[in-house]
């Protein structure tokens, strides 16, 4: 698949070059044009086990570049990670201009069949803006997505590749089967638990022992649909916390 990653930060070069290593053509944006250029000498400025030579080699297998064009970052790319910085205002609130600035720089360039996915921390309620923001600048309706990092530093590699949970907020199903891919992962389906939807965006992973808690907290909340894809592949969630 063809993916863009908007941001050569912490998550961004960690999600790309991991995409990257399993298969994928990936190109990384940064309006930096100095961090492009060091990236593209095999120079990381961050430093994570393993990161480095991981960027080395799928950079010289051509399955990762480094581009301060927008345009050609995203052109015929699937998927379209936004991993740029969310810094918290003096309020204590999210400061979202630099997810409004990716989204009008890129949604002119994006294919018609491209997913915006939102990997950047950001506040409930921020996919409609993201959504409201692409439409804004393409002129048309762009698919988009929320996949939240579980990432730690000194372990990112670990957690991404190999992670105990993969969330994924959408409101198609036709975008939930592009990101879910491998079809023998095992998944939840919320087709129509009102908590979970987009317009309210708390999206947790019900499998997660953790998680177990909060699930008990939400059932006075109207569910139509609470299942899985096709029998053991469903998980269901336990009626009480551990």
């Amino acid at each position: 698949m063809k993916i863009s990653i908007i941001g050569a930060g912490y998550v961004g070069l960690v999600t790309g070059t991991c995409l990257a290593d399993s298969g994928n053509e990936v190109a990384c944006l940064d309006n930096d044009p100095e961090k492009i250029a060091a990236l593209r000498q095999g120079e990381v400025p961050i430093y994570e086990p393993g990161l480095t030579e991981l960027i080395k080699n799928n950079a010289r297998a051509g399955r990762l570049r480094f581009t301060d064009d927008p345009a050609k970052a995203v052109a015929g790319a699937r998927c379209i990670f936004i991993c740029v910085g969310t810094p918290q205002r003096d309020d204590g609130s999210a400061n979202l201009e630099y997810v409004r600035a990716c989204c009008l720089e890129i949604a002119p360039h994006l294919a018609e069949d491209a997913i915006v996915v939102v990997k950047s921390t950001v506040p409930v309620g921020a996919n409609r803006q993201v959504a409201s923001w692409l439409k804004e600048a393409a002129g048309r309706d762009i698919a988009t997505a929320s996949n939240p990092e579980f990432l730690k530093e000194g372990a990112a590699i670990d957690d991404f590749t190999k992670p105990d949970r993969v969330v994924v907020g959408a409101d198609s199903e036709d975008v939930v089967a592009v990101l879910a891919g491998d079809e023998s992962v095992p998944l939840l389906v919320v087709e129509e638990l009102h908590c979970a939807r987009r317009h309210v965006g708390i999206p947790f992973d019900y499998a997660d022992p953790n998680a177990r808690p909060a699930l008990l907290s939400l059932r006075n909340f109207e569910t139509k649909s609470l299942s899985g894809r096709l029998g053991d592949r469903t998980s269901t969630p336990q009626d009480s916390p551990e």
